[in-house]
């Protein structure tokens, strides 16, 4: 019932309606946490307790991240189950939600100082330089983008004169798919990122530009 879920699972990553590194993720939870745990259970074994013990055994063992994937699994195999009257009611609604128990610890941006610090120290290694990594760390210094984001982005992508760069999806790779270009699943996903002034200049979009003059210019 497991894998016939997952098969229901690609064709909606097929249609476009769910992403592959979502399917990615729902396969490895599977595959080690859960499935170990149901494997020789008819469906009407997996009653609510067991459910219950399941999900919050796993956020003990793993993380509350991973337990709800879990609960999302087994739900979903209940309801296919349901679907196909095999079960009366979905045992997984009615099992405790999951809670989070570890406080996180508060973010922390990095100070100028610190930026600069680790700038010098790419600057100075030959296998950085080698690779343009001293450039591409000032881009996300000034940016913020995520890697996946930084990796997809165009001259075109680039706005000199009002010093904004425009995100416009970020790429990722998966089993399905391999690489490719994701649009992201929220409004925020596509979105203008402004360049920083004042202490924090050493992102400055003059970084960009001289890379772009660099490239543009005459090759000897």
């Amino acid at each position: 019932m497991g894998e016939k879920g997952l098969e229901e699972f690609r064709e909606q990553v097929d249609l476009g309606n769910r992403s592959g590194t979502s399917l990615d993720t729902y396969e490895q939870r599977w595959r080690t946490p859960v499935r170990p745990r149901i494997e020789g259970l008819s469906i009407s074994e997996l009653t609510v307790g067991r459910a219950d013990s399941i999900v919050q055994t796993i956020n003990k063992e793993y993380s509350a991240s991973t337990a709800r994937t879990v609960r999302a699994i087994l739900s979903g195999v209940c309801g296919l189950a349901f679907r196909h009257e095999a079960l009366k009611v979905n045992p997984v609604r009615d099992a405790r939600p999951v809670e989070n128990r570890k406080r996180k610890k508060a973010a922390r941006a990095l100070t100028a100082d610190e930026v600069l610090d680790i700038f010098a120290k790419a600057d100075a290694d030959e296998i950085a330089q080698r690779q343009d990594l001293p450039d591409i760390m000032r881009f996300y210094g000034g940016t913020g983008e995520r890697t996946g984001e930084g990796i997809v982005v165009r001259w075109e992508n680039i706005g000199f004169g009002k010093k904004v760069a425009w995100v416009e999806g970020n790429m990722v790779r998966t089993k399905a798919d391999d690489a490719k270009i994701n649009e992201g699943k929220s409004a925020n996903a596509l979105r203008s990122v402004r360049w920083p002034t004042g202490s924090w200049k050493c992102c400055s979009i003059d970084v960009l530009g001289w890379r772009l003059r660099r490239a543009s210019g005459p090759k000897n």
